[in-house]
């Protein structure tokens, strides 16, 4: 369980971080949240693959 919540604090982070850099740069924020989602899901997808690779016996 701790480690949805620290998923879930890496991501409010990461979108918070990239909406800064929106203002800072001028990129839409729908683009920004697309991406910073996209790269949660990817990591996200890797350790569930890390995950299963370790209980293979």
């Amino acid at each position: 369980m701790r480690k949805i919540w620290y998923q879930i604090i890496n991501l409010l982070l990461a979108l918070t971080s990239l909406l800064i850099c929106t203002k800072l740069f001028g990129i839409s924020q729908e683009t920004s949240v697309l991406a910073v989602l996209l790269a949660w899901v990817l990591r996200v997808s890797a350790q569930i693959e890390t995950l299963l690779e370790e209980r293979k016996p």
